[in-house]
């Protein structure tokens, strides 16, 4: 699989387990995660195991935990059929030889691994993990840059994941808007992590409005080729509420995204946007943060990336802030090139700091190098137009193309 090789690669790197928090969002979902769903998964006809075809054509659940296929049988999702467990925080692996969803089918889970040979979702079916991320301020399991909870005549902030959460209103004006939305979490490169909640707002009881839920998390693990017609989604929730009242909640942060495959093809697309805030009469929601896509591959025609978004989410119509645009990379190692979408994390290893529009600088101790001899960035400032060398986590990037 295209993930073993990739940690077998990177075993000789002591320090990159760390910096990418794979081993600990593991960790962390397994210590945290609880179940709630009754219902176990079983094939509709054919078997998970021992080769041939498991079909699934009719509402499937799952359970917390839930590892279904030995690696040997084919995974069909009809028209019609689905796995699906509405429940935040819960974990369920698929591991096939060959999966294909179907027109309509669908899956849906909070905290997604699958393993197979080849995966085609076929346009007009999905793979969804909007929603089903960190919680509100409400919650136990707010996650680590959850918006904050508004105060009295300000409302509740966005949450942050890839692009920081935007700032809840303030009473009848910015000048007293809330405190900051959730700041930036986790990996440009490797996502391992989801999208955190959001604000809720000042009130309690029947004025309680409610702040979004971030989006979940998905790991696409492809050894040979991944058809992608269908869409990928792990967007943010959209502010919660029973009644407006005065002061509105946030919306939630988008979640992760992490695609390794041989061969993408397809033409469909990836979205991890964040959650919208609120509108109410004095003080707006702060939008969600955008979430983070990565998609590792060796070889492309797939023509999606143009429809492909981590975008903040929007406020009200006053004072509240909108959620800043998360971050979205396109890694093809087999011709060394990277192609960013939208915002991306580079360290400085002059010790300076700066940040442009899209794009965060920061110091870094002696890294190591990896290059990349093409890299594309769309929506950021050029900050040096020659001799431009930056580096990401352990990675060198050379020869920029800037697409604005």
């Amino acid at each position: 699989m295209i993930l073993a090789r990739f940690i077998d690669n990177k075993m000789g790197d002591k320090n990159f387990f760390n910096r990418s928090g794979l081993f600990l969002v593991f960790l962390l979902l397994t210590c945290t995660l609880s179940a709630s769903f009754s219902v176990a998964l079983a094939c509709d006809s054919g078997s998970e195991t021992g080769g041939g075809t498991c079909v699934i054509s009719t509402a499937q659940g799952f359970t917390n935990g839930t590892s279904f296929g030995d690696g040997t049988s084919d995974l069909s999702i009809e028209s019609g059929g689905s796995i699906a467990n509405s429940t935040r925080l819960i974990l369920l692996t698929l591991t096939f030889a060959n999966m294909t969803i179907k027109d309509s089918g669908y899956i849906q889970a909070s905290s997604l691994t699958i393993n197979a040979e080849n995966l085609t979702i076929e346009s007009g079916s999905n793979i969804s993990a909007n929603a089903l991320g960190w919680d509100s301020t409400d919650g136990s399991d707010e996650g680590p840059q959850t918006g904050l909870q508004g105060t009295y005549r300000k409302g509740g902030a966005g949450g942050g994941h890839g692009g920081r959460g935007g700032n809840g209103g303030g009473y009848n004006g910015w000048s007293t808007r809330s405190y900051l939305g959730g700041n930036q979490s986790g990996s440009s490169l490797w996502p391992t992590t989801m999208g955190s909640g959001a604000g809720s707002n000042y009130y309690s009881g029947a004025w309680r409005a409610y702040g979004g839920y971030g989006g979940g998390y998905m790991l696409i693990n492809i050894s040979n080729t991944f058809n992608l017609g269908g869409h990928l989604t792990a967007n943010g929730g959209d502010y919660r509420t029973v009644t407006c009242a005065d002061y509105a909640s946030g919306g939630g942060a988008g979640g992760g995204i992490l695609v390794l495959t041989e061969t993408l093809s397809g033409s469909g697309y990836f979205q991890s946007d964040g959650g919208d805030g609120g509108d109410c009469a004095n003080s707006d929601g702060g939008g969600g943060g955008g979430g983070r896509i990565a998609v590792w591959y060796n070889e492309s025609t797939f023509t999606g990336i143009d429809s492909s978004t981590v975008a903040g989410g929007s406020t009200g119509t006053t004072w509240g802030g909108v959620g800043s645009v998360g971050s979205m990379i396109f890694y093809d190692q087999d011709d060394n090139a990277v192609i960013i979408k939208e915002s991306f994390k580079f360290h400085d290893t002059t010790g300076s700091a700066a940040e442009s529009t899209n794009t965060t600088f920061w110091n870094t101790a002696s890294p190591t190098v990896w290059n990349f001899t093409n890299l594309t960035i769309y929506n950021a400032e050029v900050y040096q137009e020659t001799s431009l060398t930056l580096i990401y986590q352990n990675h060198n990037f050379t020869n920029m193309s800037w697409v604005c």
